[in-house]
């Protein structure tokens, strides 16, 4: 636990400001090294330069940090005794690897564990963000959205008839047309937009910065380009979608879901096939 909430401390500083963490570990393990004539060991702290800037800033800054380290206390090493002795260039090249192998260890395992949590909030079918993924992002979004009073929208989208494809043309075939529900939410989307799959056939989308007027531009869009793909397949699928705006958020992003949803679910009570759109007001 307490591990966590220092890598979260860490996660949310400025880079610049870790690169200057990692200077002043790298300046005072020189500086200890330097009145101590070595007699004690400060390596930790160059490790700890080396540490910060490969796991929180890049691979070149953490391999930089390694190479600096090791080069200081060679250089200490040369001003504090006469004349170039091997033992000198022996400490700098076990240190030189040393630092290089944890810098390198770090971003490995940086790297996987990225590609590991990645993987637990992607949907294995679709690729789009799971269940999990969405909350985790509306609830940012949510806290963004009261912090700077933007606008934030939700769209919760069904599809109509989907059971009839996969009773008809088999799984495989339903398969298909969860993933290329996908694509065209990707392909349609702005960059900013969150779609995620929710669970069988039902799909939510986060609007960040999105007020009303625009939310039916852009629910409008999607439902066209949905509908065309549908069509070009031969599939019997359409698509009911509700949407839900609110300039005022919810005291919680599970409230914005439900809202959302109840819509979506009118939709598919009057027809199907549709768009609802609603703005959020909180209950008196």
């Amino acid at each position: 636990m307490l591990t966590e909430s220092f890598l979260r401390i860490f996660e949310t500083q400025p880079k610049p400001r870790i690169v200057r963490l990692a200077w002043l570990f790298l300046l005072l393990a020189g500086l200890l090294d330097y009145l101590t004539g070595q007699v004690a060991v400060f390596d930790t702290f160059y490790i700890v330069s080396v540490l910060l800037t490969s796991w929180f800033v890049s691979r070149q800054s953490g391999l930089l940090f390694a190479v600096g380290s090791a080069v200081t206390s060679y250089f200490l090493n040369e001003l504090q005794s006469a004349g170039l002795q091997f033992v000198h260039f022996w400490n700098f090249a076990m240190r030189l690897i040393i630092f290089l192998v944890i810098a390198q260890l770090l971003l490995l395992l940086r790297k996987r564990l990225e590609n590991e949590t990645s993987l637990a909030r992607t949907d294995f079918l679709t690729g789009v963000g799971n269940a999990r993924a969405f909350f985790d992002e509306a609830e940012r979004e949510l806290s963004r959205s009261r912090r700077y009073r933007h606008p934030l929208t939700v769209a919760y989208v069904d599809l109509d008839n989907f059971k009839k494809v996969n009773d008809s043309m088999g799984h495989s075939e339903g398969d298909k047309v969860l993933m290329t529900v996908a694509n065209t939410m990707r392909r349609t989307l702005r960059g900013s937009d969150f779609p995620a799959r929710l669970g069988g056939d039902e799909f939510a989308i986060l609007l960040p910065e999105t007020d009303y007027a625009q939310s039916q531009v852009i629910a409008q869009r999607l439902r066209t380009h949905l509908l065309e793909a549908s069509k070009a397949h031969n599939w019997p699928v359409t698509f009911s979608m509700g949407v839900l705006t609110c300039s005022e958020p919810p005291v919680n992003i599970k409230t914005l879901i439900d809202e959302a949803d109840a819509l979506m679910y009118k939709v598919k009570q009057s027809g199907k096939n549709a768009i609802r759109h609603s703005i959020f007001k909180e209950a008196a």
